[in-house]
């Protein structure tokens, strides 16, 4: 009889990211006539469907100074 699963993760109802770095190019006559860096974030992993995002599903995203709220549509 196999055993079970202790390992099973619990739902998590908080995690962690490290924001990274792009490169913008730049914007017509913008003043910034070199490319840039920009913050880059992405999010991916199962606790996404687990907390009911689903794959081409539209999101919501709130942005208010330090916080970022992703609400599905």
């Amino acid at each position: 009889m196999a055993k079970a699963d202790h390992r099973a993760a619990l739902p998590k109802t908080e995690r962690f990211a490290t924001i990274a770095a792009d490169v913008y190019p730049p914007l017509g006559d913008s003043e910034y006539p070199q490319h840039r860096l920009v913050p880059w974030l992405r999010l991916r992993g199962h606790w996404l469907q687990q907390a009911g995002f689903e794959v081409n599903q539209k999101i919501r995203i709130e942005v208010s100074k330090n916080r970022l709220v992703i609400t599905a549509e």
